[in-house]
């Protein structure tokens, strides 16, 4: 009997110890899904964030044309190089030395810059300007810019709608603005005794060639 006692006893421990291990594993909870969950996005935020790539925005880029220090501009078309209108032996014929082959620029607006020599007519350069599109506000802004023009009267210039010049601009310069339909444009040459009728007559041929663009 004190055996059995024994034997009952030992048992009776063990027993104990085995449901005392199963009650501490029952009591501790496994990660619930939402634990896990959060785990995981936290470990994704950690990571670098991609940089983005930069945006490149368009800009002009001065050109030099096609046309040589002695050719002479022609027609252009709507969507045509509005710089083709006036070549630099446009100007030698007209009497204006020293213009060459032109360096080209446009912007997003469609304006385009045309220089034959210098940086630009504002500083003492030869440079013809068109623009196509709210021929008003381009015009009023140009004289702006020009200073006090003298208009022109529709015998001066067959075809303009508004035309005026400015003989003595900054820069020692002569400029006439024009406007007729939607194109309008301006020319600067070197300030002379015969810069109103040079301008005249070039401005004639700018005329005549964008005719399809009024």
């Amino acid at each position: 009997m004190v055996v059995n006692r024994r034997l009952i006893a030992g048992f009776l421990a063990a027993s104990v110890v085995v449901l005392a291990s199963a009650c501490t594993a029952a009591t501790e909870p496994s990660p619930s899904p939402a634990a896990r969950r959060t785990h995981v996005v936290a470990a994704a935020t950690t990571r670098p964030a991609a940089t983005p790539r930069a945006s490149k925005s368009p800009a002009a880029t001065p050109t030099v044309a096609r046309m040589s220090s002695s050719a002479t501009g022609g027609p252009v078309a709507r969507g045509g190089q509005l710089c083709e209108m006036l070549g630099a032996g446009d100007f030698s014929e007209a009497g204006v030395m020293g213009a060459g082959t032109p360096k080209v620029s446009s912007d997003e607006a469609g304006g385009y810059y045309c220089v034959y020599s210098g940086k630009s007519g504002a500083t003492g350069g030869i440079e013809f300007e068109a623009f196509t599109g709210d021929p008003v506000g381009t015009y009023q802004t140009i004289e702006g810019e020009t200073g006090t023009l003298t208009e022109l009267s529709a015998s001066d210039l067959h075809g303009a709608d508004q035309a005026g010049v400015n003989l003595n601009a900054a820069g020692a310069m002569a400029v006439i603005v024009v406007r007729s339909g939607q194109l309008t444009f301006d020319i600067y040459v070197p300030s002379a005794t015969q810069a109103k009728s040079e301008l005249i007559g070039l401005a004639a041929l700018v005329l005549q060639r964008g005719s399809a663009l009024e």
